[in-house]
Order: C-alpha cells, then sequence, then structure tokens
C-alpha cells in the first residue's frame, strides 16, 4: 500500500542519512529493499501489457443462504482504487454508500445495510478497473452472483457491442414495463460493462420480460442523457423463463440521439450575390430545395426566393444562398427559413433571422474545389467510375463544359447531372476499358457563377483505370442462420469502409461478390426487415428495435487476382473469428 511504501522509504532514507548503527542486521535492510521493489514498476524490460483480473471473491459464485454483510476480491496485481469504486454495480441496487477495505490487492466492501431475504444479488466489476503500472484496463467485466435464499435465479443474457472502441460501454437491463418510461426517466434493474472485444454477458437474472440498452454513459449516473451520452437498441425484448433462461445472441450498434430542433444562428451577405447562413447543428442538405426559404423587406414588404444554394468550401453547421436580383433594401431584410432537417430528421417548421448586409459586388471568380478522379490517379475503377467537380461558387453547366476522352482523343458519350447548384457529376454512359489512360477536361470560360465571372482556363485530369486481372473475390455459403428472412451479407474493407459490396443471400446461403478491389475485410450480416439494405439501428422516440445482426471482425485478406472459395461463414460462431472451409485462392477467371 502507499502509506507502507512511504514509511520504507523513510527507513532508508534514515538508514543513509543519519548513519543508523552498523548492528542493523543487514538482511533486515535486504527485506526493506526488497519490499520496496514489489511496489514499484520495473525500471527496465518490457511494458506492462497484461490487463488485471480478479483471482479470488467471497463468497464463491453461487453461494446460497448467504448472511454476511460483505464481500471480497482479490485482484492478481494492484489496481486503481478510484476506478474499482466507479466500476463496482450491484444488481439489485443497494440503498447507502458502500464501505471499502484495501489490503495490498484484496478489497472488502462492507454494505451499509442488510440484505434483502430471498434474493439473487449480481455484482458486477465493469472493465473501467486498470492497473497502478501501466493504465491497462481488465478485459473483460467480472461477475458474481449470490442468493441470501436457498435458490439462485439462472436467467443468463449475453451478447456484443459492436462499436470501434467497446471497452466500457455499459450494458443495462430493465423490467419492460419501467423500460416503457425510457432509459432517460428510470435507472437499470441490473448493469454490466462490454469488454475489450464487445462482449457482454448477464447471470443470475430472475424470470421475466425485459428490454434492454447498451450506453456510453458519460456521467455514470445511469441515465440516457441525449445530449452527451450513444445509445444502443437490440431486436427484441428478452423474455426469461424456467423453460428458457438463456439468451445469447444480442447485438448492439451505438448512436448518438439528437432531439433538440435545429435553428439558424446568422445570415450575412459576404457579397450582393451570396448569404452566408450558419446553424446551430449540422443539417439534412438533401432534404433542401428553393422552396424553403423566403428573403422578405420588412418595410416594403417584398419579398424573393434565393436562386441556388450549394455547400462550397463552408465550415460544418455553414452554407451558401446566391441571389440572383439586388436586395431593394438589404438593411431591413430579414430570411424565412421553413421546414429544415438536422441528420436525426428533427424538423424546424418555421425560422427567422435579420440580415448583416453588404454592397460589396462580386468579382472572384469561380474555382475548382475538387475534381474525382484525381490527377494522375492510377488504380480507376472502370466499372464504377463517377467523374465529380466540386466548385466554390454556383456556376451555370452544359455537357459541352465536361469532356472525357482517352489517350486517342475520342470523346466518351457521358451523362452530365448537377448534384447541387456548385458540383456536377459526370457518368459514363459507355464502359470503359481496364488499363488505360483517360483524360478529363473542364472548359472553365464556359462556367459562370450568377455575377458572371468565369476563368479562362482549361482543366485537364488525366488518370489510368485498373487492369481486371487485378480484382479479386469471394464465393462461399453463410450457415446457421433464418433462411425464411430477407439478409444482407456486407464486406467492409477495413482500410477504406467507403468500400463496400454486399449481396442478398438466397435461401441457400450461396454468395458470391466478383470484380473487388483487393484488401482486407471485415464481414456484416443482418436481417433486412425493412428490405431498404441498411441495417437500421432503432430508435428511441418513437421506440423501434435494431435489426438484427453481427460484424464479424476477423478481416478477410482478398489478394489481387485471386478469388477466395469455399469460404463459409458460421454465424453460430462467436464474431469474433470466423469459421472457414478449405479456404483457399484459385484464379478468377476459374471461378464459374
Amino acid at each position: 500500500m502507499p502509506e507502507n511504501l512511504d514509511r520504507k522509504k523513510k527507513l532508508i532514507s534514515m538508514f543513509i542519512h543519519k548513519k543508523i548503527s552498523i548492528s542493523v542486521p543487514l538482511f533486515l535492510l535486504l527485506f526493506i529493499l526488497s519490499g520496496c521493489a514489489l511496489q514499484l514498476p520495473p525500471g527496465g524490460g518490457e511494458i506492462d501489457k497484461i490487463p488485471p483480473e480478479i483471482i479470488y471473491s467471497y463468497p464463491l459464485d453461487g453461494t446460497m443462504n448467504y448472511d454476511k454483510d460483505y464481500i471480497e476480491f482479490e485482484f492478481s496485481e494492484y489496481v486503481d482504487k478510484r476506478k474499482f469504486k466507479d466500476a463496482l454495480f450491484i444488481s439489485p441496487a443497494i440503498e447507502g454508500e458502500l464501505e471499502q477495505s484495501w489490503t495490498n490487492t484484496s478489497v472488502t466492501v462492507t454494505f451499509p445495510e442488510k440484505l434483502k431475504a430471498n434474493k439473487t444479488y449480481t455484482v458486477t466489476i465493469g472493465t473501467d478497473v486498470t492497473d497502478i503500472h501501466n493504465n491497462n484496463r481488465m478485459a473483460d467485466s467480472y461477475t458474481l452472483k449470490f442468493s441470501t435464499g436457498n435458490k439462485i435465479d439462472n436467467g443468463v443474457i449475453s451478447g456484443y457491442v459492436f462499436d470501434p472502441k467497446p471497452s466500457g460501454i455499459m450494458v443495462y437491463v430493465y423490467d419492460r414495463d419501467s423500460a416503457m418510461k425510457g432509459p432517460d426517466v428510470v435507472k437499470p434493474d441490473y448493469i454490466t460493462q462490454a469488454g475489450e472485444d464487445g462482449a457482454f454477458k448477464f447471470s443470475g437474472i430472475g424470470n421475466g420480460t425485459y428490454r434492454i440498452f447498451a450506453m456510453r454513459d458519460g456521467f455514470k449516473d445511469f441515465l440516457f442523457q441525449p445530449d452527451q451520452d450513444e445509445i444502443g437498441f437490440t431486436y427484441k425484448d428478452v423474455v426469461l423463463s424456467e423453460r428458457d433462461s438463456l439468451i445469447a445472441d444480442l447485438s448492439f450498434q451505438m448512436q448518438k440521439i439528437d432531439t433538440v430542433y435545429p435553428r439558424i444562428h446568422t445570415a450575412v451577405m459576404t457579397d450582393v450575390k451570396h448569404i452566408l447562413l450558419s446553424f446551430s447543428e449540422d443539417l439534412n442538405y438533401k432534404t433542401f430545395n428553393l422552396t424553403n426559404f423566403i428573403i422578405t423587406d420588412t418595410v416594403s414588404h417584398t419579398e424573393q426566393s434565393p436562386a441556388g444554394m450549394f455547400k462550397g468550401r463552408t465550415k460544418e453547421k455553414e452554407f451558401v444562398l446566391v441571389l440572383t436580383d439586388t436586395l431593394y433594401n438589404s438593411q431591413s431584410s430579414q430570411i424565412i427559413i421553413r421546414g429544415f432537417k438536422d441528420l436525426f430528421g428533427n424538423t424546424t417548421l418555421s425560422d427567422t433571422v435579420s440580415l448583416v448586409s453588404t454592397d460589396k459586388p462580386d468579382t472572384n471568380r469561380p474555382a475548382m474545389l475538387q475534381a474525382v478522379p484525381q490527377r494522375n490517379a492510377s488504380d480507376v475503377n472502370f466499372q464504377k467510375m463517377l467523374c465529380t467537380f466540386q466548385f466554390d461558387d454556383m456556376v451555370s453547366g452544359s455537357d459541352s463544359c465536361f469532356i472525357l476522352r482517352d489517350t486517342s482523343k475520342r470523346t466518351i458519350k457521358t451523362e452530365l447531372i448537377k448534384n447541387d447548384d456548385a458540383s456536377w457529376l459526370l457518368r459514363p454512359v459507355e464502359r470503359l476499358k481496364p488499363f488505360t489512360d483517360y483524360e478529363t477536361i473542364v472548359f472553365g470560360e464556359k462556367l459562370k457563377d450568377p455575377a458572371g465571372n468565369f476563368t479562362d482556363t482549361v482543366i485537364i485530369n488525366r488518370f489510368k483505370t485498373m487492369n481486371d486481372i487485378d480484382f479479386t473475390g469471394v464465393y462461399g455459403k453463410v450457415i446457421s442462420w433464418d433462411s425464411t428472412k430477407t439478409a444482407v451479407l456486407r464486406f467492409v474493407n477495413t482500410a477504406d469502409t467507403s468500400i463496400q459490396y454486399q449481396t442478398v443471400l438466397p435461401a441457400t446461403g450461396i454468395f458470391g461478390i466478383k470484380n473487388m478491389i483487393p484488401g482486407k475485410y471485415e464481414k456484416v450480416f443482418f436481417y433486412d426487415d425493412n428490405k431498404n439494405f441498411s441495417w437500421d439501428k432503432g430508435t428511441l422516440t418513437p421506440f423501434s428495435f435494431a435489426e438484427k445482426g453481427m460484424i464479424i471482425k476477423e478481416p478477410l485478406a482478398l489478394a489481387a487476382r485471386w478469388s477466395v472459395t469455399d469460404y463459409t461463414i458460421d454465424l453460430a460462431a462467436p464474431p469474433v473469428k470466423v469459421k472457414t472451409q478449405n479456404e483457399k485462392g484459385i484464379s478468377r477467371n476459374a471461378v464459374p
């Protein structure tokens, strides 16, 4: 303990500086030194990466007729006492302050009141516990259950939290009737924490119907705070009974839930043609159209609608409105915005802000912010190529402004699509060739902003498509799933999550995906109940369950020019591993 360490240091200092009699036995000094060494971090060697664990508890797990007023735990090493206190959870809850008494690596927890008769108690030590040497967290939560009666409730609930950093995420079990009031109102009946791999487990739960939430609980107050906490929903309520006391397939995806309506903060004219709008949060710009905006003069009572809008190079929570006509009296103008939504679907029916005006003319020439494919790119997917051009202002455009051609100067037939008023998409209508050089040409003189400004620059971006033999693929079968349901299997590239491939599984579970970019892939499986090809996470208001699914973390490596066949995904296996049968690589062209 720290106080013992201080005492031993003082003895050593006294021996050195005050010259204690040489009659002090040498073995006593060595004993003191060795005692100190046992409690100090090593001075060299490998860094301690071993997580602490509980090696003993009293009472033993499963003890019945327990009548003591304390419990004990012994750790494999010294741990942070404060973090242990924060990670200790007892269900059902015990009113009052728990007393903790430490002796080296052991702790005694004394209850402030007598435990209730004929009750099964579950004590959970969460993964927030860390050692004092290197701040290593416990790898998994620890559960101890005992009963004050002659029966132990034997209900078990387990599953996974699928999140990039699942360790420490709380999992809360509520009686379903109380859960109807909401996790922001009532506290849970049972508590545990997810481990490093996202796994969690409850044991010692009585028969009944339960609703379960996962929560990244910032304040550890056991209540959901929408402004700061993340929450996860599972796919059903859990019913435990004598005949069915084990539920082991729950899964959660964490999400932030925003219930606050968006507000407009400012509207500032940067010049006579542009108004920069600032909002309280990010908005769902795809739901906007020009009819959402009214620019009104409070003196003349005249109104006009903007000519365009775009995101451009603005910051988060900002975008730009474009004017065609000069405002009659900008000093008394306001902007009314109707029916605008944030990213969570919260809709503000109407909001108004005064306009900060200027008479500064727009003399800036429009500039290109981004072009995709990028200049000199050499690995462009010729099968799914889409050229995009983003500008810093609203620009007019036509088919003659953008050209795609090969090195022989042959123009490729394309389709021009307006993404928003400052960005355009160029989609090839004819199939591009593999391992071929192409170039896009943008004629700046034909792209004018609302003030008539333009640049006479011709922008040329050259790129090269992938070699078709560099693709890969995967073929196999999914087993241990409900083939009566619509299910989606998705492969997600671990280096670039925007690279994804998915397929709807047939009843046989047999799948095949070809022409994939080489790399490592995680597997995502989910039942697509509403057939929207998305793994829905569930909602709090109105309440809805998530769709059942899992993420199989162990990556599948797909090499260029080779496909993996006979690949079996067993959904009955833990999601941290994937089971393969006769996995091998063969020529892509040999796959039927």
